[in-house]
This record gives structure tokens, sequence and C-alpha cells, in this order.
């Protein structure tokens, strides 16, 4: 992913994938906790799991990118959506992504391209 060699390349300390980076801080308090590895039940203030086992905490930030990204420019916003996704427990909005993580984000598409804010 551009995020794990592009992004996580020129701004470690923000889209790293491991544990203290902002975007880990951010995926951490979306999940209710940092976990190293998947744990059997999320907290009940988490807003944001992801369920497959073999999915590591490197892994689950890759993860986390994927959906906030998808989430914050309505791709996961259609009908059925929520349904479709089964074991990931998802915002049906883009709203939690934006009020509780990471101050940078990929902002909509614009007549010039995709464009990376600071919120």
């Amino acid at each position: 992913m551009v995020t794990d060699v592009g992004w996580g390349g020129a701004y470690p300390s923000v889209f790293g994938r491991v544990p203290g980076t902002d975007i880990s801080n951010a995926m951490d308090l979306a999940r209710g906790g940092h976990f190293q590895e998947v744990p059997e039940q999320y907290p009940e203030d988490a807003w944001y799991s992801y369920d497959d086992q073999t999915c590591d905490y490197d892994c689950q930030n890759s993860e986390y990118i994927y959906w906030a990204l998808t989430s914050i420019l309505g791709a996961q916003d259609y009908p059925g959506r929520l349904e479709q996704i089964g074991m990931e427990s998802m915002p049906d909005s883009r709203t939690p992504f934006l009020n509780q993580s990471c101050e940078y984000w990929l902002m909509p598409i614009t007549s010039k391209g995709v464009r990376a804010a600071r919120l």
C-alpha cells in the first residue's frame, strides 16, 4: 500500500505501522485500547474493530488506514455495506474517523486530484 512505503517512509512518526505513531495511536483509540494481537472481544467503547486473527498489529494498522480513508472518501457509504462487511465493526459514516483519529487525512478528491490535508 502507498501508506506502508510511501507515507510511512516519508512520515514515519505519523504513518508508521508501529506502536506510538499518530496513526497507531488513533487506531488504538478507535479500538478501545492497544492490542498487539486481536483480542477475543473488543471493549464496549470501541467503534472500530478488525477480527482477523491472522492479522498482527502491523496488519491491523494497514487495515485501519484502509477503512479510515475509504470511509472518509465515502467509498463505504452505500446501502447494505455494513451488512456486507460482517466481521469488521465500522462506524456508519466518516465522522468518527475525522473526530477521533489522526490529524492527517486524505481529503476528498478535488479538481486537482486527491490532496492530503492537516485537519
